[in-house]
């Protein structure tokens, strides 16, 4: 849907948990709605993703935002899908 679209394209949309762009604070307030255990899967070739190096930037944020986060290894050739 449109809504689903904005959500996930544009900054601190409802679904922006990934963006490089949202601080430390939003990606925190965000995060505390995660109450189980959570595991983040990173795709080697994922099509979303323009610059692989922000993985382990990413992966420490997500981490420090809640304890419940738990990042597993980039997925060798797999795409946004995991495919």
């Amino acid at each position: 849907s449109g809504h689903f679209t904005t959500s996930i394209l544009f900054v601190r949309g409802d679904d922006d948990f990934f963006s490089v762009d949202l601080s430390e604070e939003e990606r925190r307030a965000k995060f505390a709605l995660v109450g189980v255990p959570t595991f983040v899967f990173f795709g080697e070739e994922d099509e979303t993703v323009a610059d692989k190096s922000v993985y382990p930037i990413l992966a420490s944020s997500f981490t420090q935002a809640s304890p419940h986060v738990r990042i597993m290894p980039i997925i060798p050739d797999a795409d946004h899908q995991l495919s």
